[in-house]
Parts: structure tokens; C-alpha cells; sequence
């Protein structure tokens, strides 16, 4: 699979009331989580679960080719209900994609 242009990861840590809500309720705000990012369809997702593994719950990565299109679409998720339960999402890292040899070799 071909990497796009930009990256942007971050942690990801939900409130605290979150896991003692309904299984029902979770699922609808997730569902309509994902439907809010329907329309963004040229960007990749990956979430990596991290839970218990140290300080954050999961680990967010997304790719696109156009760096307008992450900060469109992180926009879009901010105005769902699942927003309400999130306790910590920070620090974000946005940048264009390089490889590692390229960022090993501008340290020297």
C-alpha cells in the first residue's frame, strides 16, 4: 500500500465516565462518529490500542494527501457526541510524510 503525503498522530485517552455508559450508547456515538468521517474517504486511518500499556489508551494515526483534508476532517469529528468523552488528545504531530534515512541524515 502506498503511504500518502501527511501524517498526523496522537494519543488518545477517553473520560472516565465512558466505559461506565451504556454499551447501546457508546455504539450509537461511534456510529455516528464514523459517519462524520464518511466524506473523507482519501484519508487512512490507524488506531493502535494501547490500553494499559502506559499513559494513553490508543495511539491515532491518520494519512492524506492533502494536509487541508486532516484539519477538515478533525473538525468534523470535534462536532460529534463521542467529543463530549474525551478526556486527553494531545500532543498532536502533523507533518509531511519523510522517510527515516532523509531525518536520520538532516541530524548530522
Amino acid at each position: 500500500e502506498t503511504p500518502l503525503d501527511y501524517l498526523c498522530v496522537y494519543p488518545f485517552v477517553r473520560s472516565y465516565d465512558w466505559y461506565i455508559l451504556k454499551a447501546e450508547d457508546r455504539s450509537k456515538m461511534l456510529r455516528d462518529h464514523g459517519m462524520a468521517a464518511a466524506g473523507y474517504k482519501d484519508i487512512k486511518a490507524h488506531t493502535v490500542s494501547s490500553f494499559a500499556l502506559g499513559d494513553y489508551e490508543f495511539l491515532l494515526g491518520f494519512e492524506a494527501d492533502q494536509l487541508h483534508r486532516l484539519v477538515d476532517m478533525m473538525r468534523d469529528l470535534r462536532a460529534t457526541e463521542a467529543r463530549l468523552h474525551v478526556r486527553e488528545e494531545i500532543p498532536f504531530y502533523t507533518g509531511p510524510r519523510r522517510e527515516l534515512a532523509d531525518i536520520i541524515a538532516d541530524w548530522r
